[in-house]
């Protein structure tokens, strides 16, 4: 999934106490996360920086996705996915 002119500013940010972390973060902290587990075989930033890839759907959705977010579907994240401006 690609984005155009991701602004890193906007998901590095720490949250306010009270304040639950949007999506982007949510997505951000995921593949930095899987990224430095060791787990890029899953989930995985594209060369460039501006995309990742879901490489093993089964194992994203049992393993990745309930760490992360509330919703466990792959059409759920796709769907949000979609509303933060990625696409396919």
């Amino acid at each position: 999934m690609y984005l155009e002119n991701l602004d890193l500013s906007l998901v590095t940010k720490q949250p306010t106490r009270d304040a639950e972390l949007k999506f982007p973060c949510k997505l951000y902290r995921m593949l930095m996360e899987t990224e430095s587990k060791g787990l890029t075989h899953i989930v995985s930033w594209h060369k460039d920086g501006k995309c990742f890839r879901v490489h093993d759907q089964k194992a994203f959705v049992e393993e990745i996705l309930p760490q992360y977010f509330k919703k466990s579907k792959y059409r759920s994240f796709q769907r949000q996915c979609n509303l933060y401006g990625f696409s396919r």
